[in-house]
Formats: C-alpha cells, sequence, structure tokens
C-alpha cells in the first residue's frame, strides 16, 4: 500500500507517517519509481507507535523500546522489556511534577482572583467576593476567607 493508503488505514496523516520515517521508526519499502511502499504489518507499526505517543514517550524512546510493542487479539500493549519500565516511570515522574506545578499555578490565580497580593499566602483581610461574579448565579456579597478561596471558580469579566 502507499503513504495515503496507510495514513487511512492507521488513521494518521502521511506527514505523522514521514516524521516516523525520519525518526527511524518505520522503514518502508520503495517502488522502482521511488513510491514509499507499506505492508499489513506497518498498520500495527503505526498503531503500536501511536500507542507509545500517546503514553506521553518520545521518538527516541518509541525508538529504543519499540520492538517491546506487541499486537494480539486483545490489541496493542507494551511487553515489559528490560528498562522499559524504568522509561515508563520516568514519564509518570515528569507528569506528576508537571501536575503539581498546574496545581501551584491554579492556586496561585484563584488567590489572586480573591485579592491576595503576591507577598501573601493567604490574603491579609476576609476578601469580599460578590457571589454572582464567581459562581455565575445569584448575587450578593460573601466573604471569603482562604481556606475558602481554593475551590472558587475563575470567571472571565462579562462572564
Amino acid at each position: 500500500m502507499l503513504i495515503g493508503e496507510l495514513a487511512a488505514a492507521a488513521g494518521v496523516s502521511t506527514r505523522a507517517l514521514r516524521h516516523y520515517e525520519d525518526r527511524g521508526l518505520l522503514v518502508p519499502g520503495r517502488t522502482a519509481n521511488g513510491y514509499r511502499r507499506y505492508g499489513r504489518q506497518d498498520v500495527t507499526r503505526v498503531l503500536q507507535i501511536q500507542l507509545m505517543i500517546g503514553a506521553g514517550l518520545g521518538t527516541s524512546t518509541i525508538r529504543q523500546y519499540l520492538d517491546c510493542a506487541r499486537t494480539d487479539e486483545r490489541g496493542t500493549f507494551l511487553h515489559m522489556c528490560p528498562d522499559l519500565r524504568a522509561a515508563l516511570d520516568e514519564v509518570a515522574g515528569r507528569l506528576d511534577e508537571r501536575q503539581a506545578q498546574l496545581d501551584e499555578t491554579r492556586f496561585r490565580l484563584r488567590m489572586l482572583a480573591a485579592g491576595a497580593t503576591t507577598s501573601d499566602q493567604e490574603p491579609a483581610v476576609d476578601v469580599q467576593v460578590d457571589a454572582g461574579d464567581v459562581a455565575g448565579v445569584g448575587g450578593g456579597q460573601k466573604s471569603h476567607g482562604a481556606g475558602d478561596i481554593a475551590g472558587l471558580p475563575i470567571m472571565a469579566d462579562g462572564q
């Protein structure tokens, strides 16, 4: 099959297939006139690559562990080859760090939205927040301490 046929069969773009080839993840044959030629096994290989990309692995890591990918009647999965567990744990650790950063950023946004200063972890005084502006319903003033701020949604102006 040609590159467009493989792209359609695997549900990816032809650009993605060329990228996989450039990274050494996919090695097509060539026709006499130079067109890329793929077999049915390449559909499986692309699905395996997609599985690994979806799990947060970079192409260099995928190239290193692509032979650990398996496909059978149950679907596509990773066989735990030596060192693969460590690579997956490393990606999970980076995701945990990023999630902690996002949680901290969300907290700071909510603090600022509630009137806190950047030098305070908590507002110096109770913050008066219009419940209609914060929650999008009701009205009237409510007093919120720092403990209440983390759960407050942030609304854009005019919402």
